[in-house]
């Protein structure tokens, strides 16, 4: 950011005649280290040049080397005058350095307790900013900064379009982070699951096993599916058409009992016909 440099007491005459278009001016020998050194490139200082004449124009020093200044011409509306040796040129407060200090460097706003910062347009960015360079830009109604990647937007609340997708690109993120982690825990849980089973050797699979039973093995070293473990034989007794011999049904199937004279249920003890006779085998 350029910056304008006052000294104090700032005065000396010309040491040789300038015409209006010269670009460079000498004071008396020596009287150069009475003005501002500038030793950063964009920074200067303003002079006032007059006659007996009251002649005056404003000039802007961009650079000086001992007595002998760099300047730009017909300042603040002021025109260019040819100048005799002997005229007299000072640094003096004038309403465009002022403008500068209020308009381009930082200052508190005694109002709000705030600082006050350069703003202008985008045009008014300039061809080679500072790295560091902070402003507020009149056009967008942001404050923006440059840096090795550019001008960028900084600070403030953002407009809403800025806000929402902010918000949600976090909620994308948190969903994310979430879906995440409940799939690392459902991957732990069934590994858990698997090994607490491996453990036991409890079946991998309950295909085709419908209606069994899981019992300890008789080594007791695990589990395994059986049929039921107490399965009771059915045995059922009819007489035939006739009612000359006795018919006998059994076995472990569904059986319905009231279709049958009489019946029973056994485990450990059968029924069976012998010789139209019913024996009872224990």
């Amino acid at each position: 950011m350029a910056d304008i440099k006052y000294t104090n007491f700032a005065y000396s005459t010309l040491a040789t005649g300038i015409d209006d278009e010269a670009t460079t001016i000498a004071v008396e020998p020596g009287h150069g280290a009475r003005f501002p050194a500038i030793t950063v490139v964009g920074d200067f200082f303003f002079l006032t040049l007059e006659n007996a004449s009251l002649d005056r124009e404003i000039v802007k020093v961009t650079a000086r080397l001992d007595d002998a200044m760099t300047v730009v011409r017909a300042q603040e509306g002021t025109p260019a005058y040819a100048w005799n040796a002997g005229d007299p040129i000072a640094l003096r407060l004038t309403a465009g350095g002022i403008e500068h200090m209020f308009n381009q460097v930082v200052r508190a706003d005694p109002f709000s307790g705030s600082a006050l910062v350069p703003q202008g347009d985008t045009a008014g960015r300039g061809e080679t900013p500072a790295p560091g360079s902070l402003r507020f830009n009149t056009d967008t109604q942001q404050f923006e900064g440059y840096d090795v990647d550019g001008w960028g937007r900084i600070g403030g609340d953002g407009t809403v379009a800025e806000d929402n997708a902010r918000i949600a690109a976090e909620t994308a993120e948190q969903a994310a982070i979430d879906a995440a982690a409940a799939l690392t825990a459902a991957t732990a849980a069934q590994d858990a699951a698997e090994i607490a089973a491996a453990s036991i050797n409890i079946p991998n699979s309950l295909a085709g096993e419908g209606s069994n039973f899981l019992r300890v093995k008789d080594d007791e070293s695990g589990y395994e599916l059986v049929s039921s473990v107490a399965r009771p034989t059915f045995f059922g007794f009819n007489l035939s058409a006739d009612g000359t011999e006795l018919l006998h049904t059994y076995g472990s199937d569904d059986y319905v009992a009231s279709e049958y004279t009489t019946w029973a249920v056994g485990d450990g003890v059968s029924f069976s016909v012998v010789n139209n006779n019913l024996v009872v085998n224990l």
